[in-house]
C-alpha cells in the first residue's frame, strides 16, 4: 500500500465541521486521504507518512474523533474498552489495595463484556514517539493517581473520556477533573475520635509517603480532628524516615500517647520499632494506620478501610456513562470506615 498523503489544495480549512459523531471517512474527507490511510495514521502505521499520521491525529483531536463503538462490536463482539493507565514502574501493584482495587475493576468490566487492560504509561508514551503507533486507542481511560498528570494528558491525547482513580500524585493539587476519591479527611477524622475516646491525649503523627495527597490530607484531617478536643501543643508529626527509638521512647514515657500513621504498612514499621525497644502497645502506647492492607490483621491494628468494590464500581459507572455521553461528573467520594482493632 502507498503511504497516504495528504492531496494539494485540501486540508482542515477547506471543509466544514461534519455534524453529528466524526467519522473516519469525515476526517478522510476533511485532509484529502482515503479512510483506510485515515485508520492506519490513528494506529500509529508505519504504513502512512509521519506527516499524515500527525495531521490525522490533530483533525481528530480537534473534530472531537471518536472510535466507532458499533463497528468494533460487530467485528469484536465486544462494545467498550476500556484502558487503566498505570506508572511505568508498575510499582504500585505491590501495594495490597492497589491490587483489590484492580481486580475489582476487572470483575465489574468482565461482567459487563468490556475489555479491560492495563497501559504502562511510559510504554504507551514511547510507542507513541517512536513511530510505532500505540496497540489501540482504548474508549475510555481510567488513570491511577499516582501517574502525573502530565504523562496522562501525553498518553491521551485523542482527548478521550477519562477519570482518575484516587488524584494522590502533587500534580494533581487543585485539579477539578472527573475522579473518584477516597475520604481520607472523613476516614482520619474517625481514627482520631476512636482513639480519644479509647484515652489518647497526645498525638504523634507519623506521615509515611511525602509529597502524596492522601497522605498529606490524613495529617491536614488529624491535626483538624484533634484540635476540636485538644490543645495544639499535645499533636506532633514526624515523617517515618525521622523516627528514632529515643522518640518513640520518650513520646511513650507518659500514659495516654497516640501513634497515627498515615498507612498500615507504616504503623507495622512503628510496631516493630516499639517492639524492640521494648514498648507495649496498647498499655503504653495507642498505635493505628490507614488502608487496612492487612499487614496489621496479626496484631489486631485499628485501621480505616474503603471498600474497594465500591470504589471500582463507582469508576465504571462513571467511565462508562461518560463514553455514552452521559453527564461528566467531577469528583465521587468513597467513604471510609473504622475498623477498631485491639491496639
Amino acid at each position: 500500500m502507498k503511504k497516504g498523503r495528504i492531496k494539494k489544495g485540501t486540508g482542515t480549512g477547506i471543509l466544514s465541521a461534519p455534524s453529528g459523531r466524526v467519522k473516519l471517512s469525515d476526517l478522510g474527507r476533511i485532509l484529502g486521504v482515503d479512510k483506510s490511510s485515515v485508520s492506519l495514521a490513528l494506529s500509529g502505521s508505519p504504513k502512512v507518512s509521519e506527516e499524515t499520521r500527525r495531521r490525522v491525529k490533530a483533525a481528530a483531536i480537534k473534530y472531537g474523533y471518536r472510535p466507532n463503538l458499533v463497528a468494533r462490536h460487530l467485528r469484536t463482539g465486544q462494545a467498550h474498552m476500556i484502558g487503566l493507565l498505570f506508572p511505568g514502574s508498575f510499582e504500585t501493584l505491590n501495594s495490597t489495595v492497589a491490587v483489590r482495587t484492580i481486580q475489582a475493576i476487572a470483575r465489574n468490566l468482565g461482567r459487563k463484556g468490556v475489555i479491560f487492560s492495563i497501559i504502562s504509561s511510559r510504554d504507551y508514551m514511547n510507542m507513541n514517539k517512536s513511530g510505532t503507533g500505540a496497540p489501540y486507542i482504548p474508549d475510555g481511560l481510567l488513570v491511577w493517581g499516582d501517574v502525573p498528570l502530565s504523562e496522562a494528558k501525553a498518553v491521551n491525547e485523542y482527548e478521550i473520556p477519562s477519570v482518575v482513580l484516587d488524584p494522590n500524585n502533587e500534580s494533581y493539587r487543585g485539579f477539578k477533573g472527573p475522579c473518584v476519591k477516597i475520604d481520607n479527611f472523613g476516614g482520619i477524622t474517625g481514627i482520631v475520635s476512636h482513639i480519644i475516646r479509647a484515652g489518647a491525649r497526645r498525638m504523634l503523627f507519623v506521615g509515611v509517603h511525602g509529597n502524596h495527597l492522601g497522605h498529606e490530607e490524613r495529617w491536614n484531617g488529624a491535626r483538624k480532628a484533634w484540635m476540636e478536643k485538644m490543645s495544639l501543643h499535645t499533636a506532633t508529626f514526624c515523617s517515618i524516615d525521622e523516627i528514632t527509638d529515643e522518640i518513640l521512647s520518650a513520646f511513650s514515657k507518659e500514659k495516654g500517647g497516640a501513634i497515627i500513621c498515615s498507612n498500615d504498612s507504616g504503623a507495622m514499621k512503628v510496631w516493630h520499632l516499639l517492639n524492640k525497644i521494648p514498648i507495649n502497645v496498647p498499655d503504653q502506647v495507642f498505635l493505628t494506620g490507614f488502608d487496612d492492607d492487612g499487614s496489621g490483621e496479626e496484631i489486631g491494628l485499628s485501621t480505616a478501610i474503603f471498600d474497594c468494590d465500591k470504589f471500582a464500581d463507582t469508576a465504571c459507572e462513571l467511565i462508562l456513562d461518560m463514553i455514552n455521553g452521559g453527564k461528566m461528573e467531577k469528583q465521587k467520594i468513597i467513604p471510609v470506615k473504622i475498623k477498631k482493632g485491639k491496639t
